[in-house]
This record gives C-alpha cells, structure tokens and sequence, in this order.
C-alpha cells in the first residue's frame, strides 16, 4: 500500500510541474442489449440507472453499477387505483424521460402520451409536430420509489410531457409540456400538479441552481432559453443564444449554462453574468450531455453521426470522440466510477470511461491527498495483520456495511479505513458471492463479502481504503492482474 502511494507522490509531483493531461481516453467498458429502445438514461446518484424505452417497448429497465438488470418496469397501469375514479381499465404510458429526487428515494418518468381505456379516450395524442393549448390530451409522469421499484403515485400534467427535473430540496419536480407548451409544477409531497407556466412552442430541457431559486427551461421552437424565478414562479428570458436550444446544463458553480443547439448544430456554452454564447461543432445533431463530476469536461452524444464527445469547458474544445451504435440519444454521469452511460436509440445501452481520472488526481483530490498524506502513512505502518472472515449468514445481516468495519473496529481501528469498496462482482445469491470471495482469496487478496440492503445484493469485495484516488490505483494493479473490479463509495 505504501508503494501504491508512493506512486502516487510521483503523479502529483508530475501535476504540479507539468498541469492537468488533456489528451484523455474514453475506453468502451460494456454494451448492454435486450427488449429495450432507450430515449433517455438516467443516473440516481446513488447507484441505479433508469432507462426509459419509450412506446416500443412500453417499460422502465433499472440497471446497477455493474450492469446488471434489476428490473423492467411495465408501463400498465390502471389509474383508478391512483385516484382518477373515471379510468377504467388498464392504460400503457410511454415512457421518455427521468429525474430523480435529490435524496434518490423516488424517481419521476414522463409519459410521451397514454393509452387504453373507452374509444372516447386518448384519443387526441400529442406528436413531435404538434403544439397548442387545450388540442391534445393530458398525459401523465409516473413517482417510483427507488427502493421497491413500484409506481407510487401518478400525477397528470401536460400534453406530452418530456424533460423533468427536481429542485435540490425535493420540494418541486419540473415538467415540460412539449404539446402544450407549458411547464408543469409538481409538488412531491402531494404527488400533485400546483402550477401550470406558459412558455411558448416546444419546451424540452430543463435545469435548477444548486440554491433552487431558478429554473432555466430550453425552448426549443425558438432562440430563447426562459429562467423561471421558483419563489415567485415570474419568468425572464434569455435571448438569441441560437437555434431550437434542447439541452441544458449548469457549471458547479452556477455561472456557466450549457446548451446543446440542435437548429445550429453546435453546443453552447452562456456566460450567465454576460449572457455571451461560445459555440463548439461537436457532431451531427448534438442532443443530450452530461457534466463531469468536477465540471472539467462535458459529454455530448451526437444523435446524426454516432458518436460520443468529450468537450473541455473551461475553452469549449473538442478533445475526443468515440464511435457509439447507432442514434446515441440520452447520456448520464457516475461521478463515483467516472464511467459515462450513452442510451442510443435503435436498441442498445453503452457505458464508457474516462481514464482520465484513473491517472491524474483532480483539484479536489488533490487537496483531498496533501491533507491525508501523513495520516495514511502512519495509519498503515500500525496496522495489524487482519484476518478477514467470511461471513456465515448469522452475521451478514448485522447492518448495512457487512462488515470489514465491524473486523476493524472490534481491533480498535478507525472506520474511516474504509470508504471506498474494490467490487469483483454483485450477486443476488449470497453463495455465488461466496464462491467468488473464495477464489480471491485463494489468489491471495483479502476479500470479504459487502450485504447492500438497499437492493439486497451481495457483493465480493477485493478492498476497501479511506481515498479515493488510492483505490483507483488499487483497482488498476488489480487490472493488470486479470481481477477487473468497480469502486462503490459509502457516505
């Protein structure tokens, strides 16, 4: 471990002479496949991945961190059990977009339009060339809890209803009404729509300031991007940016909003001081992008020539790009994995990484590392030799972080030891995490078993460490050993 962060040492020292690589690599990790059409991939935050499959597949899949299907959820409902006493019958959704609360307890799926029930129902749809007040019917979003994976409550909002996003408190869930050009305001705790917000034709991608006081929703019938004050819920504009604006995203520090201008072909990015728009061709059709964790880069999925773009923000250049399959549409961020999630259209979900933070230690880990530096090396030059055990079924259950953290405490150890886990694989069988637990160790590492009761998985872990960038270069050595593994934080 020392010789690890010995090497460590001389990457920083490289940093501080040299700065930041900027000739970073974008490697495919997987592609997943099955009964799905994904328009739109979605991260929770907390490890769960939504894809919405729109109605050629009629479903939501979830996926984990290690890819893995943990369900398909059906789009059927029957809305008489959700409180519309007038709906009879079972009705489908189509299900387009997600946003999730900032807790992650429940995630909010819009519906592109309904159907089912009486030939008088949902009978007026809503299209991609269709918008006008009142024409088309209302259609619904879908609040699913992210622990049971059910459909808790339905709420109906606008004429097909696309992008959503949550305020930071959870208070609010945002809706944009591409047929009916509005904004729907959804209280959470009433599971309720409040507020209904003209904004003009075609409404699509939508983002909130970290401090929840405003909302920038992109017109995507026009040049404007309209800024809604949720205090008083009054709008303004923001004008002459370019053409059919469809996605947003805001800097970390909320003075930069990215926009990708699909009229125009470019990204955008706005000067929020200024209102000053530098523009960047990143491919045919730029649609969705996602921000690192950091804010350092943005990825933009460019839906005419399939591919992935990776973009510097600080100067709005491209620094690379990477083939796709065909129609790359959604993309969403895992800021613990540093991996990128690309949904694409004709049937197919790709993940890719970033190496970039596998080799070179960001700002904040940086700071991060200079802090730990002498704590780490003392910590580990006392620590005894631990014998870890494999859990009996007795002890797997004895709480949530199973339980290298028990091992070490009871040896009056600090818990900060452990943070980030090496994960070799995730079973829903406890004997085949066994199994794998057993094979490790007769290849001499460490490993115990990790129980995660949010979604019942056992995990096979390899290690565990107190920073983050020392397990990074942990699970790159285990790499080259032939043992691929993906980190997973506990907070």
């Amino acid at each position: 471990m020392l010789q690890q962060f010995l090497y460590l040492c001389f990457i920083l020292n490289s940093f501080s002479a040299h700065g930041y690589k900027e000739d970073s690599t974008l490697s495919q990790l997987k592609i997943i496949e099955g009964k799905i059409n994904p328009k739109s991939i979605v991260h929770s935050g907390n490890g769960l991945f939504f894809a919405q499959n729109m109605m050629y597949k009629h479903s939501v899949t979830v996926y984990d961190r290690s890819f893995q299907l943990l369900k398909t959820i059906s789009d059927k409902v029957e809305l008489n059990k959700f409180g519309y006493s007038k709906r009879d019958g079972l009705y489908r959704g189509s299900p387009v977009e997600c946003t999730f609360t900032h807790d992650g307890r429940f995630a909010w799926v819009s519906n592109y339009n309904m159907s089912g029930g009486g030939e008088t129902e949902f009978n007026k749809p809503g299209c991609d060339n269709c918008h006008g007040t009142g024409i088309y019917d209302s259609s619904f979003v879908y609040k699913i809890n992210t622990s049971t994976l059910l459909i808790e409550a339905i709420i109906k909002v606008g004429a097909v209803p696309k992008y959503l996003a949550a305020t930071p408190d959870s208070k609010y869930v945002l809706v944009t009404n591409w047929s009916s050009s509005d904004l729907s305001v959804i209280n959470t705790d009433k599971s309720k729509e409040i507020k209904r917000i003209k904004l003009g034709t075609y409404p699509r991608g939508i983002i909130v300031d970290s401090a929840g006081t405003k909302a920038y929703v992109a017109i995507m019938g026009s040049s404007k991007i309209a800024v809604i004050d949720l205090r008083t819920f009054e709008k303004t504009w923001i004008k002459d940016i370019g053409m059919s604006p469809r996605h947003l995203c805001m800097s970390p520090k909320n003075d930069y909003l990215y926009v990708s201008l699909n009229g125009d072909g470019v990204v955008g990015k706005i000067d929020l001081s200024t209102n000053e728009v530098m523009k960047v061709k990143t491919g045919s059709l730029p649609r969705s992008m996602t921000l690192s964790g950091d804010g350092r880069y943005l990825y933009v999925v460019n839906y005419g020539s399939d591919k992935l773009t990776k973009v510097t923000t600080a100067d709005m250049k491209v620094v690379e790009s990477i083939k796709t399959n065909d129609k790359p549409i959604g993309i969403t961020y895992d800021n613990e994995t540093n991996n990128i999630w690309v949904a694409c259209y004709e049937g197919s979900i790709m993940v890719f990484h970033d190496t970039y933070y596998d080799s070179i230690v960001t700002d904040l880990l940086y700071d991060e590392l200079l802090a730990q530096n002498a704590e780490e090396i003392e910590f580990r030059k006392n620590m005894p030799e631990i014998e870890w055990p494999l859990q009996d079924k007795e002890t797997l259950f004895v709480s949530e972080i199973e339980k290298p953290l028990k091992v070490l405490q009871d040896k009056g150890i600090s818990n900060k030891e452990n943070k980030y886990y090496l994960i070799a694989g995730s079973f829903k069988n406890k004997s085949n995490a066994e199994g794998l637990v057993k094979e490790l160790s007769v290849k001499g590492h460490n490993s115990f078993i990790y129980f995660n009761l949010d979604n019942q998985f056992a995990y096979a872990c390899v290690s565990s460490f107190t920073n983050k960038s020392i397990a990074i270069q942990r699970s790159i050595a285990l790499k080259e050993d032939g043992i691929d593994v993906w980190i997973y934080s506990v907070r």
